[in-house]
């Protein structure tokens, strides 16, 4: 039996083994540590946190060895006394060999003390091991100690390092961060990296997982410096002797229309007796009506037919309707960023409003207090442009007048006779665009990423992008400015980058694929929501709400997490859970449900520039629209807009490819992937990287491309999947 197997048999077998009902009643979550002998003979040491399932002993457990290798097991423990364990994922080194384990594993251990002490039924006789609680790990920032009470952090825009530290160090791979995805933490050398994104956010530090103990709470304030800057320049033009003029949308740049949708969507209940309508957070609501509906609990069925023709003729034409216009609320900071810069700068309103709405536009810009032309204030005044049928100069006189045209029409005609346009601020990534195409070079162009259009196109990166117009003062501080922290999968693409040069400098052209399934998207999102379309439809409670860290590779686990039993995931309970959302999860519109694994979208945009992207995928071809719409809606390079590199080509597995093993039998996505790889490929260009979640997959690469640089996404994946090999590189994200 492989070493690491009898690591995870012994230590999880006895820490969840129940000798007494008082024992079985233990709530084991928190720091261990391991100790005494292997079968072998050799030390056992290593350190878990055991984090609580919903179930009752029933534990998630990460572990670190003395190799500093970490894994995570599911365990149970289905009458006293008797453990099941089956391990779910490990990382890179010696764990590795966790996966594909066929062997059964036995391992028992009964209390000793506070601790738990015992040997291996059936295995070799006088070796022992033992396990002592420890103390929690202790959190400083800065040399202070941490405690559960919040700690405000101030930190900057951008790459940095907190000074957060952990006693024991070897801990620190047992401490989570969760709720503020957006910062990427992630421990370095010198202490927590961080990717600082305007805004407030809150950091919790936990032991094991997110149902772990709390061992400290951040509350972190990133202060955007785009106003400064564009205050700045707004000095530097009134004090040339011209006008600075300054430009803003309207909806979700200055106003947070999620509210007006909210309002009208429950409006629609009242009027109609649709109880998932009765009270919609705004949280909920999304830029497409279709993903509103379905957060709301709406399934593909209702989306797809009357339900949701019903809801949109209902809401939709009063969306615009001018008293709707004053259900808004702004967008945080947006009252004072407006009145701060109109002492000294012409305010232009530009919106794709129609003009029939004009005057209730200025009675909601009233309401909140914003600046108006009838009421300026004391500065250059305030000008409004709504959007009319035609206007002066659009390129089909007479057809329909876009947003994007128009604003660019008045940006470049229209304005420069009353001043020199410093910034433009909107939500919409092309009215950002025709923005950068009509202002002065030296403009700030500000993208609000609040709602909009997921069919937009990509923004460039002379564009600033905020999540609001929120601004605290400078960040003082007297250190010197830390180099900027690479992330997780820096070496990794930097060496991807490096071999892509040396393929494109021989004249060759190079080649980089990617997997789509928890590589590129992370999918919990999608099975989040069909278990919550499951609820419903069927009114499962647990089901109501699942959150993303709940959410595993296998639906068992899944489930477990959400406080089903083990009746239940033995039985018709878990049957009829899997089969509705099972045959969903491939299905189209489901596909459209996933978000992206961090840095993705920047990866595959990078590499694009210089390597031809190959999506080879284990979906099935009557899914490839979808896919690409996925693709597109989340900004990725496609086949139909792949930018300006060697191209984008993707490839979905049929029912049988030439080639395969067994003609006419079960296509293997590994086999796939392997022929596509061995015999597609070659004759477009040089293989230089392969990046996949599932280990068969990434081996399948490494046969069929020696040459080629193999990247395992350490995301989710089948427990059962077969061991790695030493030169495949693994990383949990393509952040870098």
């Amino acid at each position: 039996m492989n070493r690491m197997h009898w690591i995870g048999a012994l230590l999880l077998g006895a820490l969840l083994a129940a000798p007494t009902q008082a024992q079985q009643d233990r709530d084991l979550s928190g720091l261990w540590t391991l100790s005494g002998a292997l079968p072998n003979g050799d030390p056992a040491d290593g350190a878990v946190a055991l984090t609580p399932l919903k179930t009752p002993n029933r534990y998630r457990a990460l572990v670190v060895d003395a190799s500093g290798a970490s894994w995570r097991a599911s365990v149970w423990s289905p009458q006293p006394g008797t453990l099941l364990l089956r391990p779910y994922k490990s990382t890179q080194g010696a764990a590795g060999a966790l996966v594909g384990a066929t062997e059964p594993w036995v391992a028992e251990l009964g209390a000793a003390g506070e601790g738990f002490e015992g040997g291996y039924p059936g295995g070799p006789a006088g070796k022992t091991l033992s396990l002592a609680p420890a103390a929690l790990p202790r959190l400083s920032l800065d040399g202070e100690a941490l405690a559960e009470a919040a700690a405000a952090v101030r930190a900057r825009p951008g790459a940095q390092t907190l000074g957060l530290s952990c006693e024991p160090a070897a801990a620190r791979k047992l401490v989570r961060f969760f709720g503020a995805q957006p910062l990427r933490p992630s421990w370095n050398a010198e202490g927590l990296a961080i990717e600082g994104q305007p805004g407030s956010h809150r950091l919790e530090a936990r032991l094991g997982g997110s149902a772990g103990p709390l061992l400290a709470t951040l509350e972190v304030s990133v202060d955007s410096d785009v106003l400064a800057r564009v205050r700045a320049r707004v000095a530097e033009v009134k004090a040339s002797g011209q006008t600075p003029i300054v430009i803003f949308d309207l909806d979700d740049t200055l106003f947070d229309t999620r509210y007006r949708t909210a309002a009208l969507l429950e409006d629609y209940h009242r009027t109609h007796g649709e109880p998932r309508l009765e009270l919609v957070p705004v949280e909920t609501v999304h830029y497409d009506l279709e993903d509103t509906l379905a957060d709301l609990g709406f399934n593909a069925h209702e989306i797809e037919g009357q339900t949701y023709t019903a809801i949109r003729g209902d809401v939709w034409p009063k969306f615009f309707k001018g008293e709707n216009l004053l259900l808004d609320k702004p967008v945080p900071g947006a009252v004072e960023a407006v009145n701060s810069l109109a002492a000294d700068a012409l305010i232009v309103y530009l919106t794709g409003r129609k003009t029939f709405v004009s005057d209730f536009s200025e009675r909601a810009l009233a309401q909140h207090g914003f600046p108006t032309p009838s009421n300026p204030g004391s500065g250059p005044g305030v000008r409004m442009f709504h959007k009319p049928k035609s206007y002066a100069g659009q390129a089909n006189p007479g057809g329909k007048l876009g947003t994007d045209e128009f604003k660019g029409l008045v940006t470049k005609t229209a304005l420069p006779p009353l001043g020199v346009v410093v910034a433009a601020f909107d939500n919409e990534p092309k009215n950002c665009l025709a923005f950068q195409a009509a202002a002065p070079a030296d403009a700030l162009i500000v993208h609000l990423d609040t709602l909009y259009d997921a069919d937009s196109p990509a923004l460039n990166a002379e564009i600033e992008v905020i999540p609001d117009l929120l601004e605290g003062g400078q960040v003082v501080d007297p250190q010197p400015v830390p180099e900027p922290q690479a992330g997780p999968a820096a070496g990794t693409l930097a060496r991807v980058r490096a071999r892509v040069a040396e393929v494109k400098a021989s004249g060759q052209t190079p080649i980089v694929i990617f997997d789509l399934d928890d590589t590129l998207f992370d999918t919990r999102g999608r099975t989040a929501s069909l278990l919550q379309s499951y609820h419903a439809n069927h009114g499962e409670p647990r089901l109501a709400q699942v959150p993303l860290d709940a959410v595993h590779y296998d639906l068992e686990d899944t489930l477990a997490e959400l406080g089903f039993t083990q009746h239940e995931l033995e039985g018709q309970t878990f049957k009829a859970i899997r089969n509705e959302v099972w045959p969903k999860f491939f299905k189209g519109e489901s596909l459209l449900l996933d978000g992206t694994v961090p840095g993705a979208v920047e990866a595959v945009r990078a590499l694009a520039a210089d390597a031809l992207i190959v999506y080879l995928t284990g979906r099935k071809t009557f899914v490839s629209d979808f896919s690409e719409r996925a693709l597109a809606q989340r900004g990725f390079p496609t086949p139909s807009n792949p930018g300006s590199g060697p191209g984008v080509r993707m490839f979905h597995k049929p029912k049988s490819y030439a080639g395969q093993a067994n003609p006419g039998g079960k296509l293997g996505t590994d086999e796939f992937k392997g022929l596509v790889t061995k015999n597609a490929l070659p004759p477009l260009g040089v293989v230089v990287a392969a990046f996949d979640n599932e280990p068969k997959n990434c081996l399948a690469f490494q046969a069929a491309a020696p040459e080629a640089i193999v990247v395992h996404l350490d995301t989710l994946y089948d427990a059962d999947s077969p061991a790695l090999t030493g030169e495949i590189e693994v990383v949990p994200s393509l952040v870098e």
